[in-house]
C-alpha cells in the first residue's frame, strides 16, 4: 500500500511542476460522487416519465441500457428536446466550490490538486486539459471564469477564451446547454466512430 501511495504521490508532484504535460479524462463516477444521476438513474427517470410510450417493449425485453432507451424513445416519437429537458433537469444542481473542497470525495480531491496546487501557484502561466463524456456543467461550475467549456457548436467562439482561461473542458459527447451537441444514442455513437475514427470513452 505504501508503495502504491508513493506513485500516487509522485503523479501528483509531476501534474503541479508541469500540468501542461497532462490531460485528465474524466466519466461518469465523478459526478455520482456528488449526487448527480449516473446512466442506470437516468434510465429509471426516463422509463417512469415516458412509461406509456415504452411500457410495452420494456415487458418484452430485458432491461435497456440510456443508449437504447433514448433510441426508442426517439423512435416512438418522443422529441429530442423533451429527453434533453428531464435530462436537464436532473443534471442542473448548484456547485459549492468550497463544500466540494472540503469533500473526501474524488472530485474534492481533484479540485484541491488543481486549485491550490497549480492555479495559485502558477497563476495565469497554465493551461489544464480536461476531456470528459459527461454532459453536466459540474466542472465549469466548480472552475466558474477560469474554465473554457468545449463542445459540438460552441468550439469556434469558446475556443477565443482560451487563451484567458487556466482550464479548458473538452465534452466529447456534448454538453447538456446545448441539446444540439449531445450524443445520445449508440447509432450517434457508432457515426462519430466512423466519420472521425476516434476511440470512444464511455
Amino acid at each position: 500500500m505504501g508503495s502504491q501511495n508513493g506513485e500516487i504521490e509522485a503523479v501528483v508532484n509531476d501534474f503541479k511542476d508541469k500540468p501542461q504535460n497532462f490531460m485528465f479524462f474524466l466519466g461518469a463516477g465523478f459526478s455520482k460522487k456528488i449526487g448527480l444521476p449516473g446512466g442506470a438513474e437516468l434510465v429509471e427517470i426516463l422509463e417512469m416519465e415516458f412509461k406509456e410510450k415504452v411500457e410495452e417493449d420494456l415487458e418484452e425485453s430485458k432491461k435497456m441500457d440510456l443508449d437504447n432507451l433514448i433510441g426508442l424513445l426517439l423512435k416512438k416519437g418522443v422529441s429530442r428536446d423533451e429527453i434533453c429537458e428531464i435530462i436537464k433537469k436532473n443534471l442542473d444542481m448548484k456547485v459549492d466550490a468550497s463544500k466540494i473542497a472540503s469533500e473526501r470525495t474524488f472530485l474534492g480531491l481533484f479540485f484541491r490538486i488543481i486549485n491550490e496546487g497549480v492555479l495559485k501557484k502558477n497563476q495565469d502561466s497554465v493551461k489544464i486539459s480536461i476531456a470528459t463524456t459527461n454532459w453536466d456543467e459540474t466542472l465549469s461550475k466548480l472552475f466558474g471564469d477560469r474554465a473554457a467549456s468545449i463542445y459540438s457548436g460552441n468550439e469556434v467562439n469558446e475556443r477565443l477564451n482560451i487563451p484567458s482561461r487556466g482550464i479548458v473542458i473538452y465534452h466529447l459527447h456534448g454538453s447538456i446547454e446545448n441539446y444540439n451537441s449531445l450524443i445520445l444514442t449508440r447509432e450517434e455513437k457508432d457515426k462519430i466512430k466512423e466519420r472521425l475514427g476516434y476511440v470512444e470513452f464511455i
